[in-house]
């Protein structure tokens, strides 16, 4: 313990446990001390679990860093914690024994920020998210601290579901039509998934999983499971019903933006996706790493996983669209080797934001900052549309159930339905409910 400065100097601030120090146990120790996997029964995910402590009672006691037991396991040559991985450095270790000495406090904000009423528009927000129930009569479209939940054409509001988050970063139904799950959060401060039925329009479950927002939500064939990328670089994969974090993937060595569950015949996997340019494949729930599906080309900012087929569809930062067999390397010999790869499909301009199959797995839909979506076939990429009339960056879109129309969403704040016989665009409107500003002289927006 020599050598260790607890006490802060003059021009240091005091520690923070939720700026400072839950990062720290976020990134060297929840992976084994965490509610759904308690090595040594300790969970360090919160103070007041630190405090209540494990086998070998309260992880640290507030005020005495030379007396806390987590301090000790932390410290010296050859620290005892964290058993796997890369030790916490001297300033990591300095700083959380800091904390302690200054007394432990629990400085993590109140994160129940919900709205008591909808938030009144008075200009369209972009859309950052959007959902189509799998019966086309439901569509969820990303607010401001709520979801719109708008019937299946756009035409009418079925439900405004307020919550905690202020920015929700992706929504995602059950494959039944049940649920709909949201991820998103408020940056730096929290991440949240959000759990809603559809048979009462009501949330009934919201889980502040992370420090930082939370992207690309994922549901399990039967909606048991959620996966989500982060701006911590993590993969989660929590259970549905409690919250608790199954599993805890830190592979990637940048934001993860998109997440996928695939079946396999021994049960499920799950793909993610971010900035570090890796489709990753890992076992769920267990949360092991199993393979790297592509070669790095550029950033993935979206995936879908194909209806039928073991396939998957990328979409990256340098306007590449390209899908990949979901299966294990073979050729482990060659680093370079690109063998799960199948095709690529019209390459835009910009970044590709959205990304999407056709309910049959026939078609796929690509989007992003150019200002039209394509739309082609799976098997040989022979393209089917061009649906233009878009005013910025595309960050959804939506097969119809039937695969006949295409609903898209983004920075302008509009809702289009497309035709695809036709490639011609049917129907627009505003994706929230915007109230006109009455002003001297006239009206306007």
């Amino acid at each position: 313990m020599a050598g260790l400065v607890w006490v802060a100097d003059a021009a240091e601030k005091p520690a923070s446990f939720y700026r400072d120090v839950a990062p720290i146990f976020q990134k060297s120790c929840t992976g084994c001390h965490y509610p759904a996997k308690l090595k040594g029964k300790l969970d360090l995910t919160s103070v007041a679990a630190a405090l209540k402590g494990g086998k070998s009672g309260p992880a640290f006691v507030p005020g005495h860093p030379a007396d806390s037991k987590l301090v000790s396991q932390i410290s010296g040559p050859k620290p005892e914690m964290p058993e796997d991985g890369d030790p916490l450095s001297p300033a990591e270790t300095k700083l959380v024994a800091r904390w302690i000495a200054e007394g432990a406090k629990d400085d993590s904000p109140n994160l129940a920020l919900r709205p008591s009423e909808p938030p009144v528009y008075h200009a369209r927000p972009a859309i950052s998210a959007m959902a189509l129930s799998p019966d086309g009569r439901l569509l969820a479209v990303a607010g401001r601290h709520e979801i719109i939940l708008r019937a299946g054409d756009g035409t009418n509001v079925v439900a405004r579901l307020l919550g905690d988050s202020p920015r929700i970063e992706s929504l995602v139904f059950s494959a039944d039509g049940t649920m709909l799950a949201a991820c998103g959060g408020s940056a730096s401060i929290f991440g949240e998934i959000q759990i809603w039925d559809m048979a009462t329009r009501r949330q009934t479950k919201s889980f502040k999983i992370a420090t930082d927002t939370v992207f690309g939500i994922s549901l399990s064939p039967d909606a048991s499971l959620a996966s989500v990328g982060g701006a911590d670089r993590m993969v989660r994969i929590v259970s549905t019903e409690d919250g608790a974090l199954k599993a805890k993937f830190d592979h990637h060595l940048d934001w993860v933006f998109a997440t996928a569950f695939t079946s396999t015949t021994n049960g499920m996997r799950v793909l993610s996706g971010g900035r570090d340019k890796a489709v990753k494949l890992i076992e769920s729930p267990a949360g092991k790493y199993v393979d790297d599906l592509n070669r790095q080309n550029d950033g993935i900012n979206a995936l879908a996983v194909h209806p039928k087929e073991a396939l998957v569809l990328t979409g990256g930062d340098l306007g590449a669209s390209r899908m990949y067999r979901i299966a294990r390397r073979t050729d482990v010999n060659d680093p370079n080797s690109d063998s799960r790869y199948v095709r690529e499909f019209d390459r835009l301009t910009g970044p590709v934001y959205a990304v999407a199959f056709s309910a049959d797995g026939s078609r796929v839909a690509v989007a992003g900052a150019d200002p039209e979506v394509r739309v082609q076939e799976t098997k040989n990429g022979n393209r089917v549309a061009r649906l233009k009339g878009h005013s910025g960056t595309i960050f959804a879109v939506q097969f119809t159930p039937d695969g006949q129309r295409l609903i898209t969403a983004g920075s302008d704040g509009m809702l289009r339905y497309y035709s695809l016989a036709k490639g011609d665009l049917i129907g627009e409107l505003d994706g929230v409910p915007v109230t006109e500003t009455r002003v001297a002289g006239g009206t306007g927006r």
